[in-house]
């Protein structure tokens, strides 16, 4: 896997150090933005983590504050829209949508104009660096008006290498990817009623080898890094 690390604002990692964010968020250009949700599409699905406590620093150790998935109109080249979510430990008095077999995490739902859009990129921000794939992908769906498009679930994942004097330091990161819409739907649905009124559509997006690998099964992730 290609990454590219840069060094953060200052800014972001005082929020991330006094704990003053939101759970999930959107950061959408004024040329994604939605005027009339009645004529919109939405794509809706969940991002958990593995808690950060006990400290292993191993494989599962997430050494990331939030992260979050890049979209985009498909044949566009400019930076599209952001949905993000932070790690728990980072938001006072958070309640999580998910706690579910040792991992925890929310739902999420982004209204998108209809048409072609694209996941391109993703984004891992720790106190330290932010982590982006060196080059951009592409996992197309269609948005379509009245439709709801279930993304499934992102587990982000985190993988550490040492440095030259064999500390642990952060080596890269994916997403174990599944479909949990039994239990996501009825979430989603809480989060935003209107999407009630939507029809699901399930068999649209798949985003399994896309990139360099940074999607996977969960039975497909192994020991080591990838």
């Amino acid at each position: 896997m290609q990454f590219k690390l840069q060094v953060m604002l200052l800014l972001s990692s005082l929020l991330l150090l006094c704990g003053c964010m939101t759970t999930v968020r959107s950061i959408v250009p004024k040329d994604m933005e939605v005027k009339d949700l009645s004529s919109a599409g939405r794509v809706a699905g969940s991002f958990v983590v593995n808690p950060i406590w006990p400290r292993r620093f191993g494989r599962d150790e997430p050494f990331f504050g939030y992260f979050g998935l890049k979209i985009r109109r498909a044949g566009s080249s400019g930076e599209g829209a952001t949905v993000s979510m932070d790690r728990p430990e980072a938001v006072k008095n958070a309640e999580d949508d998910i706690d579910d077999n040792g991992i925890v995490g929310w739902t999420f739902v982004l209204p998108l104009l209809p048409g072609k859009y694209e996941i391109y990129s993703f984004v891992f921000y720790s106190i330290a660096v932010t982590l982006t794939p060196k080059r951009d992908f592409s996992i197309p769906f269609e948005v379509k008006s009245g439709e709801t498009i279930y993304l499934g679930q992102f587990h982000a994942r985190s993988f550490w290498g040492k440095n030259l004097f064999g500390m642990p330091v952060a080596a890269g990161a994916y997403f174990d990817w599944s479909d949990e819409r039994v239990r996501d739907v009825p979430l989603i649905e809480v989060r935003d009623p209107a999407v009630g009124s939507t029809q699901w559509r399930f068999d649209a997006f798949n985003p399994i080898g896309a990139g360099e690998n940074f999607f996977k099964m969960p039975d497909s992730s192994s020991a080591t890094a990838p």
